[in-house]
């Protein structure tokens, strides 16, 4: 039995990269969906099961800390693994990430092999089933 592709959710408010990381994605095994903001990144993630997903830090409406602070807060997502990809580079940005959940940080612009290999490696460090013992939790840690 073939095993379906991973689905990664892009969270990037520039198209080109958008663009650049469906390629790189796809010519790599996965199936790639992409959104400009945390918001519909909210959206997205309430109607569809994604294995993985792809976080810039500046973008309108919802930035990428707050997006993943409230990944971490909704007990049916909390495990799902982020990676952070963005031009910041300062050690306050790696941190605050960090704090907030990020599994990852890669620094634009991206090597989209190593990308990927960070990618794989995260997917691999996940437990089986994740989603599917996962029990939706209906107090205040689901925020949405």
């Amino acid at each position: 039995m073939q095993s379906s592709k991973p689905a990664i959710l892009i969270v990037d408010d520039d198209p080109f990269f958008q663009h650049l990381a469906d390629d790189a994605l796809s010519d790599n095994g996965f199936n790639a969906f992409s959104v400009s903001n945390g918001l519909l990144a909210l959206s997205a993630l309430k109607e569809k099961r994604f294995d993985a997903l792809i976080v810039d830090l500046s973008m309108p409406q919802m930035d990428g800390l707050r997006l993943i602070a409230l990944i971490r807060a909704t007990a049916r997502l909390r495990d799902v693994p982020i990676l952070v990809a963005t031009s910041r580079r300062d050690p306050t940005a790696i941190d605050e990430c960090f704090l907030v959940g990020a599994n990852d940080y890669i620094v634009k612009p991206i090597d989209w092999a190593e990308l990927v290999i960070r990618l794989r490696k995260l997917l691999v460090s996940v437990p089986p089933n994740r989603h599917e013992s996962s029990r939706i939790n209906t107090s205040r840690s689901d925020v949405f």
